[in-house]
């Protein structure tokens, strides 16, 4: 980097929660991190082990090695997007990245990501690519976007399907986010109302091209363990299609053509399933289900079939 360069304020933001094995090397992966003019922020959401004891002594030891405003703070628990927009508020950076507290940055993915949003001013949020850990830390996937959940980084690098991607195949997850301060004023912040918030929030900045993705390795996002996902209870079911029935619920009227007919049968998908985890077993429920179900596969199908048109028709414009 130039040493002639002028270098905006990043705001790097940890929403820390029962994460005591994991936070010191979030934390290290930020101060470690060449970027030279970024402060960081970490709020401890109630956590019931030594979450918050070991990030405070972890910046007393090391804040020596950072130059940058560096603050740990607790509270009582209100849940993850209320410290999210908590953070930000704390926050005074020109640009805002968040890092979930049992993830870590990749060196590199401060600038590579800083770099996209000023070359392309009239975007305000870039996402990047991402590998995926165990709780021990080994390497699962070398992309997460496609080995891990299944996503098309051509099809994200293609302004016209970014949008589609995202609302067909959503991959993204962990602390792969930069944006523009300007974009949490404009947009409020994270719902406080849902418990998903990462979907919610992107698919209300897709109707004006705002985000953007640029294809580098940009943090770690570590996997549940294998005994949490099997204790995942009735109630964080129920809780997580209610969630996703909200934000498909008020994304519809954004969209149209196959965009909006993909949200309405996630619509009656998720209204069928968490019907059913309700206990309601009614012919209504169950048709809700199946159909919903049916219509999310031909949909897909269709924009399949859209993307590779389209993909091939961007190949013949570009081959001399």
């Amino acid at each position: 980097m130039s040493p002639n360069r002028t270098y905006p304020l990043v705001s790097v933001l940890i929403p820390l929660y029962n994460h005591e094995q994991f936070i010191e090397q979030a934390l290290e992966s930020i101060v470690s991190d060449s970027y030279p003019n970024k402060e960081l922020i970490v709020i401890d959401d109630g956590s019931r082990d030594l979450s918050f004891q070991r990030a405070s002594r972890w910046r007393e030891e090391h804040s020596h090695r950072f130059s940058g405003r560096f603050e740990v703070l607790t509270r009582e628990n209100r849940g993850v997007s209320a410290t999210l927009n908590e953070l930000f508020a704390l926050s005074q950076g020109e640009y805002i990245a968040y890092v979930s507290s049992d993830d870590y940055l990749l060196r590199g993915g401060i600038a590579a990501r800083l770099e996209y949003l000023e070359d392309n001013p009239h975007k305000m949020l870039v996402v990047g690519d991402y590998v995926t850990i165990n709780y021990e830390g080994i390497i699962r996937n070398k992309s997460g976007i496609e080995e891990y959940f299944g996503g098309n980084k051509q099809r994200l690098r293609n302004e016209y399907l970014l949008s589609y991607e995202l609302i067909f195949f959503w991959c993204l997850a962990g602390p792969i986010y930069m944006g523009r301060r300007e974009l949490y004023q404009k947009i409020g912040g994270y719902n406080e109302s849902i418990s998903v918030e990462d979907w919610d929030f992107c698919l209300r900045l897709l109707p004006n091209k705002w985000l953007g993705f640029v294809d580098h390795i940009v943090a770690a996002y570590r996997l549940r363990s294998d005994e949490a996902e099997r204790t995942v209870s009735v109630q964080q079911h129920i809780r997580f299609n209610e969630a996703m029935l909200q934000t498909v619920t008020n994304s519809i009227p954004n969209f149209t053509g196959l965009k909006w007919a993909f949200l309405c049968a996630r619509k009656l998908l998720y209204s069928g399933v968490l019907e059913r985890f309700r206990g309601n077993n009614s012919l209504r429920a169950f048709l809700s289900r199946k159909v919903g179900r049916l219509l999310v596969v031909l949909l897909n199908g269709a924009y399949r079939i859209l993307a590779r048109l389209i993909l091939a028709t961007d190949q013949k414009r570009t081959t001399p």
